[in-house]
């Protein structure tokens, strides 16, 4: 496998763990991690191979019942349990303006049933 074979170094094969994306300090002393997972199933294996890797994220909202989960969304339900503060999830977040109005909303008893949020999954 390589450029002369046209295709990627194993790439797509070797990425099946979840690795952290940030650590943030936690209101009590110490670290807790946030967190992205990407499970490569045959439509994750496809858009990487199509070099259209600026669908992954929308392809791990949909890939919620294989265990995907993406950063922003790991960062919220750790505010939202209260184990990390608002201005340390909105510094880590990849779209930070996205993570505030949901936030924003949160606070107002407005929730969203968006992948990553924990309440009453199965």
């Amino acid at each position: 496998m390589g450029p002369e074979s046209g295709k990627p170094y194993g790439f797509v094969n070797q990425i099946r763990k979840s690795y952290p994306r940030g650590t943030c300090s936690e209101p009590r002393p110490g670290l807790v991690a946030a967190y992205e997972m990407l499970v490569i199933t045959p439509a994750i294996s496809n858009l990487i191979r199509e070099n259209k890797t600026y669908r992954i994220d929308s392809s791990i909202q949909t890939g919620r019942k294989h265990g995907m989960i993406l950063l922003d969304d790991s960062l919220f339900n750790l505010w939202r349990q209260g184990l990390v503060e608002e201005s340390e999830v909105m510094f880590k977040s990849r779209k930070p303006n996205d993570l505030r109005e949901r936030i924003e909303n949160a606070k107002k008893g407005i929730f969203d049933d968006e992948p990553g949020e924990e309440e009453g999954e199965d």
